[in-house]
């Protein structure tokens, strides 16, 4: 036997070179620890439904403890860009609304109604409706990204990833913290949790909250209206243990939150003719006192600035409640149970325009209910194979309405009245409203299992499958164009000449059996090579954007991902340095994206036929000294539509939305006073990218450039474990990028633009017992 274990050792080992020299390292430094213990932190991930070392997972994982979470003083799930490498957002309506792009997969679509390819979780509970992700960030144990295709143990949506929030968990201990801060922008910021024991070891409590409300950072020059782009938000949560016996353990959380903020702004770069596109003056010269206003052209205003005369407020409300519950049957068997239910409403009031003339506006409406339950049996077996099979339900329940309002400040009839004549027969483009609204259900049932099977202690075969139902439900739907006072005028989708309330329905029916299959080869300690083949899939879709005509009310089949990955991880030097590193290439097909002719705005949601993605990523972690600890990673992305026609246009060769080429992060932690009575720490993060597009057709005109952002922290503990005091700044250098950005020019005169946060500012107090 013995012998046999050898021939294998030699069979495996002596065609790997590179497996080779990482294990001369480790035999070098294997019986030898640091002597100042500088050593890097042994990170445990539940990313494959159980407890393991993060650097035992076959996946690329990026994980961000509480303290890393809160020195980079992390307030939405938009500023995870600064630390986790491939991951990117755009928030096309605003920063309640996220849409995660992960490798270059992404969603090119604005509905509330979708669900973006790389799934948000809090605490196993999926969150894939805009209307129920609300405040989330605060009272974190960690949070996990997974990059790549999670079809088996989380399933449908995870094309690109996902995105794991762990909240911080009750115990038996009697403990709490309180933080309150002040920045620029007016910034008041308070947060906190307690926990206690109720009944030793049996029941314990633990409460969390949040609050931060600023002034907007997008100056208004509209006399007498506030600043837009800003903050007032708080949330609450509450946690409850309960371990009736030593077998079996209860988890109940209760949450809700709220976002009241004036929303925010566009910058609305002005195309030749002006904001408007010479419509205005048009009118004007026709008679100019009926319509008294010309083209919009922001005459003196800096980046920084709009010029908005009603700005309106973003409102956002979720409430959540799940029961996680976890039985051990005996030392090697274990079941869990994780119930939950969502329900959340979210209005986005937009001047897309950006402009003091009403050119275009937008009201998006949503409201979500969910309901999930997922069950599964883990084995923690002595021997080589270990499994874990589960069931899992989802109902939603989604209800959306939006109003699209065009030129609704010209007098098109020139008799001194902006009402229903204007908008002519319905038919006529300006001083018109188009709506839509809905009801969206959807029923999804899984069967899924993953499993390992340790051939020796060598190498190990992992694989899994899933099989998704899919069934979805579009009722009520009906648009209408509508007068600029709100009168409607005509049924435009179904398109009834005689009812004005007409409504379409229609249905979805998928079915996806996803899989992946791996190997894991392990030829020193603390050294792990793998292989994978995973696929991913994203449920078909109705399009949302349907206003004009039948035509436009499309639905699109499911996207999918095939994906190869072969990835190591490694520690050197006596867990004194870290390097992890992966190559990967998906196949991506029927990528769904919204397809908007700029001339009159309008949209369909479409297949793209194929994409391809080829790209590597490395993650370094270093921690030379006690007092310094070092990350950085670096990620090279090519991803290219292969076969693609949209809007008539053929846009093959082109580079995906959302898919720089080249990214990266880099943290620096240092802890430069380090007495038993004082201690101070500065943390500096920055991230870096090469330039973007936010569009398939590639405009040049707004593409973002290479830019780089940096933040930083310094925490002075005044009494060490009880009171400190921090001072934080984000984007120090005040770099100016843009985070989205649509070519509508030809229909509306502008190129539509979201910016990013200018740099800020503040000081937090933290008192901890």
């Amino acid at each position: 036997m013995a012998q046999g274990l050898t021939d294998f050792r030699k069979k495996w080992t002596k065609p790997i070179l590179v497996s080779s020299v990482f294990a001369l390292f480790h035999a070098g430094s294997a019986g030898a620890q640091p002597t100042n213990e500088a050593v890097l932190d042994v990170v445990v991930v539940t990313a494959q439904k159980r407890a393991e070392n993060q650097q035992d997972v076959p996946i690329a994982i990026t994980s961000l403890n509480s303290k890393t979470i809160e020195r980079a003083n992390l307030s939405n799930a938009t500023q995870l860009t600064q630390l986790i490498p491939g991951l990117q957002v755009n928030g096309v309506v605003g920063d309640a609304t996220p849409i995660y792009s992960l490798r270059g997969v992404s969603m090119f679509d604005f509905s509330f109604n979708q669900s973006s390819p790389v799934a948000l979780y809090k605490d196993e509970v999926y969150k894939g409706n805009f209307a129920i992700q609300g405040v989330e960030l605060f009272d974190l144990e960690r949070v996990e990204v997974l990059r790549g295709p999670q079809g088996t143990l989380y399933g449908k949506n995870t094309t690109g990833g996902a995105i794991n929030l762990i909240t911080k968990k009750p115990d038996y201990t009697v403990s709490g913290q309180l933080r309150a801060g002040y920045g620029n922008f007016n910034r008041r910021e308070v947060d906190g949790a307690v926990q206690f024991p109720v009944i030793e070891d049996v029941l314990a409590v633990r409460g969390a909250f949040t609050y931060a409300k600023s002034d907007g950072w997008f100056e208004n020059v509209s006399p007498g209206q506030p600043d837009l782009e800003g903050t007032d938000q708080w949330g609450a949560r509450l946690s409850v243990l309960f371990e009736p016996s030593e077998d079996l353990t209860f988890n109940l959380i209760a949450s809700k939150s709220q976002q009241d903020p004036v929303n925010y702004g566009i910058l609305g770069r002005p195309g030749p003719l002006g904001v408007g596109a010479g419509v205005f003056a048009d009118f004007n010269a026709i008679d100019p006192v009926a319509n008294p206003q010309t083209d919009y052209f922001r005459t003196g205003l800096a980046d920084n600035q709009i010029e908005d005369p009603n700005p309106g407020r973003r409102k956002q409300t979720t409430n959540a409640v799940s029961l996680t519950a976890n039985l051990d049957i005996s030392p090697s068997l274990s079941v869990t149970s994780i119930t939950s239910y969502d329900q959340g409403e979210l209005f986005v009031p937009e001047n897309t325009d950006g402009a003091p003339i009403q050119v275009i506006e937008i009201d998006y409406r949503g409201e979500t209910t969910q309901f999930t339950q997922d069950l599964r049996l883990a084995t923690n077996f002595d021997g080589p194979f270990n499994f874990i099979v589960g069931a899992y339900y989802q109902y939603e329940d989604v209800f959306n309405d939006t109003e699209l309002r065009f030129f609704n400040g010209i007098d098109v009839n020139t008799d001194g009245t902006i009402d229903a004549s204007d908008c002519v027969d319905g038919g006529f483009f300006l001083s018109c409203r188009y709506g839509n609204s809905f009801d969206q259900t959807r029923n999804s049932t899984a069967l899924y299992g993953d499993g390992s099977f340790e051939i020796s202690p060598l190498l190990k075969l992992r694989g899994g499958i899933r099989v998704t139902r899919e069934k979805a439900d579009l009722d009520n739907f009906v648009a209408q164009v509508r007068s600029a006072t709100g009168a409607p005028i005509a049924n435009t989708i179904p398109g009834d000449p005689t009812n004005l309330n007409a409504t379409f329905s229609n249905s979805l029916d998928d079915t996806a059996v996803t899989g992946k299959v791996g190997v894991d080869f392990t030829p020193a300690d603390d050294l792990l090579f793998y292989a994978s083949y995973s696929q991913g899939f994203r449920a078909g879709a109705f399009n949302a954007q349907a206003f004009f005509s039948i035509d436009e009310a499309t639905t699109v089949d499911p996207e999918t991902i095939d994906a190869f990955e072969v990835g190591f991880k490694t520690q050197l030097l006596g867990r004194r340095l870290q390097l992890n590193g992966a190559a990967f290439s998906y196949k991506y097909d029927n990528q769904q994206i919204i397809n908007v002719n700029p001339s009159n705005s309008a949209q369909q949601l479409i297949n793209v036929d194929k994409s391809t993605i080829n790209g590597a990523e490395l993650e370094l972690a270093a921690r030379p000294f006690n007092n310094l600890t070092f990350t950085s990673s670096l990620s090279y992305l090519d991803a290219e539509f292969d076969e693609a026609i949209i809007s008539g246009a053929d846009v093959s060769g082109n580079t995906l939305p959302n898919a720089p080429k080249i990214s990266g992060n880099v943290t620096v932690d240092w802890r430069f006073i380090d007495k038993p009575s004082f201690g101070a720490v500065l943390h500096l993060d920055g991230s870096f990218q090469s330039r973007q597009f936010f569009e398939p057709f590639n405009v040049e005109r707004i593409e973002q450039s290479a830019y780089g952002i940096l933040n930083g922290n310094v925490t002075f503990e005044v009494i060490p474990e009880a009171l400190e005091m921090s001072f934080w700044a984000k984007n120090i250098t005040d770099e100016f990028y843009i985070t989205n950005a649509i070519d509508v020019v030809d229909g509306f005169g502008l190129d539509y633009i979201h910016r990013g946060a200018p740099r800020s500012y503040g000081f937090n107090i933290t008192y901890r017992y």
